[in-house]
């Protein structure tokens, strides 16, 4: 059995804080072990958030046979509002539902109140200065996506088998009011210079299966596979994890 000085000990103590961040004699990493535990939590909660909303487009598919168009219209074609209030009763608030005014545009007076208020699925724990009434998830819209745009009715998604069709995506850079008829398209997200923002180092897209990828600057090429599946050879249900 080895005996350890308590001089050695302290020897071996200052060597390991001297080399800092890289291997130490015991042949791992003494410092920089990973996110804090904090992060790590609220990004736990993020991902069961964002599973709880894709539970919801699926559970209003299998009612209505088809996901929810990204925007409500009214006679003449102008926007109501988001998908995000068609879905409420599939997310259990049914009563928030009931009580929204499907009749009007989101920011009238009828339904400013709730315009004011975000849904508990639709919270980002990750967003922590904005205004009540504010959400991070956005649909990724467009011609022949699942959510479908100009308020024309979405893809049957999970009836075509897609396994990982991208729906949502945490846009921290660009938060909106959850009730609002904003969404993004694959060029909006891609035109984008850095698909970093100042509160995430990467972009987190919900697909179909529930599963949550995160996509940096280095995967780009991956989440633009995703995306427009139709642009490449890749078949949409086979994309490699990033």
């Amino acid at each position: 059995m080895v005996r350890w000085s308590i001089p050695l000990l302290l020897v071996v103590f200052a060597s390991v804080l001297a080399f800092g961040c890289s291997d130490s004699i015991f042949s791992h990493k003494v410092c920089c072990a990973g996110p804090p535990a904090e992060l790590v939590s609220s990004e736990k909660q993020l991902h069961k958030r964002m599973a709880q909303i894709i539970q919801g487009l699926r559970a209003y598919h299998e009612e209505f046979g088809t996901l929810p168009p990204a925007y409500t219209t009214d006679e003449n074609g102008q926007p109501l509002t988001s998908w995000r209030v068609l879905i409420l009763p599939q997310m259990g608030f049914q009563a928030i539902y009931d009580q929204y005014d499907q009749s009007q545009p989101w920011d009238s007076p009828a339904n400013q109140a709730w315009a004011n208020q975000t849904p508990a699925p639709y919270q980002d724990p990750l967003y922590t200065d904005g205004e009540p009434g504010w959400t991070t998830f956005v649909g990724i819209v467009g011609a022949g996506l699942p959510l479908g745009a100009n308020g024309s009715a979405g893809r049957s998604l999970w009836s075509d088998s897609l396994t990982n069709g991208a729906l949502l995506v945490e846009d921290l850079a660009q938060p909106v009011i959850w009730s609002q008829p904003v969404d993004r398209s694959p060029d909006e997200i891609l035109a984008r210079e850095s698909l970093r923002c100042e509160k995430a180092p990467y972009l987190n897209v919900g697909l179909a299966d529930e599963k949550v990828w995160q996509f940096t600057d280095a995967t780009r090429h991956t989440l633009e596979q995703l995306l427009r599946p139709e642009d490449n050879s890749t078949p949409e249900n086979t994309v490699e994890h990033p």
